[in-house]
């Protein structure tokens, strides 16, 4: 399976060789890489090495490049990640914040949520409606997810090995924990779009005082 490096959340100059190396199917532009090197160099936060690959460099440098942003723009949006995120960028995510900055001409003061935040937040509503515990609801959404990806691959790639399923579902999971105290972190401080579940993350439990 290909893992599409400007989809991943660890450091591309990690991720595997099985890599798509130009989604847009053409080469990097100077402009491109100087986007590039402008982004990342804003990113004084991030862990371990910041140095990018020459194969990451053409997708992300392509990416950028796309957005029609300039320089000035990137290093605003590199500023605000910076702030806003413990984790190593996705590209769509960063293609997304410049988007916002042409619509808007500012960047909110939160991260910008995405499609699987939103929809965690509606399961996990929907399991509080349903009176289950945060751990409750941790156990029963783990097992869906789990049914629901091996599913996928049944009735899609039935001929995928059950090595290489476990495997996926483990890079979900590892994706997960990374993301999920910079959201936490935000839902306590009543910022961000799932700031509404703190009262179901956080409230006490009987005869406990020490809840938000």
């Amino acid at each position: 399976m290909k893992v599409k490096v400007w989809e991943s959340f660890p450091p591309p100059s990690q991720c595997n060789e099985d890599i798509e190396l130009n989604p847009f199917d053409e080469p990097v532009s100077l402009q491109g890489i100087k986007l590039v090197r402008t982004f990342f160099s804003t990113l004084t936060n991030l862990p371990g090495d910041r140095q990018l690959s020459k194969r990451a460099t053409e997708i992300w440098g392509n990416g950028l490049a796309e957005t029609g942003g300039s320089e000035d723009q990137i290093r605003v949006v590199g500023v605000w990640f910076n702030e806003h995120y413990q984790t190593w960028p996705a590209l769509p995510t960063i293609v997304q914040a410049v988007k916002v900055l042409h619509e808007t001409g500012t960047l909110p003061a939160e991260r910008l949520e995405n499609k699987s935040e939103l929809a965690a937040m509606a399961f996990l509503q929907a399991a509080d409606a349903l009176g289950l515990s945060p751990f409750e609801c941790s156990d029963a959404l783990i097992l869906a997810g789990t049914l629901a990806h091996y599913a996928g691959y049944r009735r899609e790639h039935p001929r995928m090995s059950q090595a290489s399923v476990q495997h996926d579902i483990a890079g979900y999971a590892e994706w997960g924990n990374s993301v999920a105290n910079e959201i936490l972190d935000e839902i306590q401080d009543g910022k961000g779009a799932l700031r509404d579940l703190k009262d179901y993350l956080f409230k006490a439990a009987p005869g406990d005082e020490s809840g938000s």
